[in-house]
């Protein structure tokens, strides 16, 4: 029996838009994202889980180093440190379970932008997408793997989809994910920062837009009420980040790091993007297939909030190659 014309053909096999998803999550993002425990970062991780589990509580102070012995410890990533000392105590099979784990985190965090993508244009194929996140996906490679950063991508798409989505439909109830992405990223990783960033970003952009009366391919932006309802819950965002076993000390450990001058000269994942390196020509293409034309030729069209977005993390990128992992997607 045929079907109507005009009508798509039903039961006929897998339609060529999923087969590209598929391929694409599972030839693409899956075999990258699961590289075995050959991260050196990740057995100090190990390690603080193993403390916390025999424990049961969170180290306040430092006992592990010399020079440091005593002193005030915010451990920030407390529960993944605990996810990944508990499948490392299975043995070799939990090892390899926790690159599975953390290749289906890079998985999901590549289909909420899958979905992210059609909700700000919903006009958009599937072949834009593989090809756009198959770009990201090339800039974000040499840093996945087994890593607590990973979190840090899962979580920042959750953010970008919940404001996409808002931006889309600007009903209040889209933002109360937000103070629940907020307390779980509280207690895995200090990347919790990018939550504020991203959010910052859409607040100040389209309070700017609004403000010069511009229109963007999207129409009109945020309204003032749409924009206070946004500021509101990313001040619950801020307040709820307190519920984690460090307290307050939280939110002066984002300050506390970049502080460090010796992490961007010791520690790899700190150097900056320079063109010595693989991750450097990297960010460049990045910059002249993504970054330039968009200021080029289409920043009329764009609304502000996505030029701060893209322009900060580029620059964040730059200063650390650890972001190109947050970046490319």
């Amino acid at each position: 029996m045929s079907a109507a014309p005009g009508q798509p053909a039903q039961g006929r096999g897998i339609a060529a838009s999923t087969a590209a998803v598929v391929g694409f999550f599972v030839a693409a993002v899956l075999t990258r994202a699961t590289w075995p425990l050959i991260d050196g970062d990740v057995w100090w991780h190990i390690r603080a889980g193993e403390d916390i589990l025999r424990t049961g509580t969170v180290a306040r102070t430092d006992s592990w180093s010399i020079v440091a012995n005593g002193q005030p410890w915010t451990s920030q990533d407390w529960l993944a440190n605990v996810l990944l000392a508990a499948g490392h105590a299975i043995g070799p099979w939990g090892d390899t379970l926790l690159s599975l784990l953390f290749g289906a985190f890079t998985v999901l965090a590549f289909w909420i932008l899958w979905r992210a993508i059609a909700i700000r244009v919903p006009q958009i194929g599937w072949a834009s997408r593989v090809i756009w996140l198959a770009i990201g996906l090339t800039l974000a490679g040499p840093v996945m793997g087994v890593r607590v950063q990973v979190l840090d991508l899962l979580l920042a798409t959750a953010v970008v989809w919940i404001l996409w989505r808002y931006l889309a439909d600007p009903r209040a109830r889209w933002l109360i994910g937000l103070p629940i992405v907020s307390v779980v990223w509280a207690n895995l990783h200090a990347g919790w920062v990018l939550l504020f960033l991203l959010g910052g970003a859409v607040l100040a952009g389209e309070a700017l837009d609004r403000l010069l009366h511009r229109e963007t391919a999207e129409g009109e932006p945020l309204g003032w009420v749409a924009l206070r309802n946004l500021a509101l819950a990313l001040a619950m965002s801020a307040a709820v980040l307190v519920v984690n076993p460090n307290g307050w000390d939280l939110y002066a450990y984002p300050f506390y790091t970049v502080g460090i001058t010796a992490l961007n000269r010791y520690v790899m994942e700190w150097f900056p993007a320079d063109l010595g390196t693989l991750f450097g020509w990297l960010l460049l293409g990045f910059v002249i297939v993504g970054v330039a034309p968009v200021f080029l030729l289409a920043r009329g069209r764009v609304r502000t909030a996505d030029l701060l977005i893209l322009a900060g993390l580029t620059f964040m990128a730059w200063r650390a190659i650890r972001f190109l992992l947050i970046v490319g997607p």
